[in-house]
């Protein structure tokens, strides 16, 4: 049975629940990182797909909260939209924040023509409206100083960030660690500062941020 068991196939399993597989997750883990340290992205993203594919129901090392990153680092745009519209609602992954920016981060990268530019100011507005406090992250890690108007927002100033539960802000520093250098891009910047201006001053976007609050 073992001669015929392969890691890379979305059939076979490997429980990270028994402990002697664990070293092995973890050790898979470790290249992955050392591979993103070293800009290898596109090796990267492929050792995230192992980790994930060898149990993708628990997903015991959270790669989900990376390998969003990772796919944009090595430029796998139109991948990283597959996984999302495959697994959206069976993983819930309309309700992570560093999806909700990176496919919005994705869409703008990929755009070519003006219609797809607007799908991604649309994308960004959504994402800001849902998590307001990873633009607060974001500016701080960027050393960005914020516009009056975005700091002084109700739902965008640092004081509205640091109210938000410890979890979630542990989820924000995840994302803005892995991504501060994508966003960082004078263009995705620029980007970034224009939509959340729009936001500051759309009522929708006011009354879309309320909704989010109260879930």
């Amino acid at each position: 049975m073992a001669s015929t068991f392969q890691p890379s196939s979305f059939y076979h399993r490997v429980d990270y629940l028994d402990y002697e597989n664990r070293a092995f997750y973890l050790l898979l883990h470790r290249h992955m990182l050392n591979c993103v340290h070293k800009r290898c992205f596109e090796t990267a993203l492929n050792f995230a797909k192992l980790i994930m594919t060898m149990d993708p129901q628990r997903d015991p090392l959270a790669i989900l909260l990376l390998i969003d990153t990772i796919a944009i680092k090595a430029k796998q745009y139109k991948w990283l939209k597959n996984l999302y519209r495959c697994c959206k609602e069976w993983k819930n992954l309309d309700m992570l924040p560093n999806f909700c920016y990176s496919m919005a981060l994705a869409q703008f990268l990929d755009s070519k023509t003006d219609e797809d530019f607007i799908i991604a100011d649309e994308m960004l507005s959504h994402a800001i409206c849902a998590f307001p406090g990873v633009v607060t992250f974001l500016l701080d890690k960027m050393q960005v100083e914020p516009d009056a108007a975005v700091e002084s927002h109700r739902h965008l100033g640092t004081f509205a960030a640091n109210k938000e539960t410890d979890g979630l802000k542990l989820v924000f520093k995840m994302y803005v660690n892995e991504a501060a250098e994508l966003w960082k891009a004078p263009e995705a910047l620029s980007w970034l500062e224009a939509v959340t201006r729009e936001c500051t001053e759309s009522k929708e976007c006011e009354i879309e941020m309320e909704k989010w609050k109260e879930k």
